[in-house]
């Protein structure tokens, strides 16, 4: 009898401390995303100029560069985002043609805003684009995930 009191009390601990986090994955996200930029060619300025007769020319490096403005709106401080750039068809914004994950650490109090930037090579860019927030993991080791669809 004593063992089932015990093992009904750890229960219903686990499942009280689990509860907010099922329930945070339908909620909006505490970040809010805004002027989203994609740069091509960020490493321009970097390049080898000149006549190089001798040697061999440098090989270009036309990376990519994708950022976005994350605000915390939320009342906790957050550690790390996990977002996606989202590259959609012309016309149609439910075919999505690409997607990039990317995880930044983001020390963000409660009301303060950061850019957060990535490079890559052959990030595609296109005229219907978007940035949104996959997963938020908190300063209380707390996360807010995503509903899958």
């Amino acid at each position: 009898m004593r063992v089932r009191i015990v093992y009904v009390f750890i229960t219903f601990a686990l499942v009280s401390l689990l509860a907010p986090a099922m329930a945070l994955a339908q909620d909006q996200p505490d970040i809010e995303v805004s002027d989203l930029e994609w740069r091509h060619d960020v490493n321009k300025k970097y390049r080898l100029r000149g006549n190089f007769s001798r040697s061999p020319a440098p090989s270009p490096d036309f990376m990519q560069e994708v950022s976005a403005v994350f605000r915390n709106v939320g009342t906790k401080p957050v550690r790390f985002v996990t977002w996606e750039y989202v590259v959609y068809a012309d016309s149609d914004t439910t075919k999505e043609l690409r997607v990039y994950k990317f995880r930044s650490k983001a020390p963000l109090r409660p009301g303060e805003s950061v850019r957060l930037s990535k490079q890559g090579f052959n990030i595609q860019h296109r005229r219907r684009v978007e940035a949104r927030v996959v997963r938020i993991e908190y300063a209380d080791r707390s996360v807010w995930q995503r509903a899958k669809f």
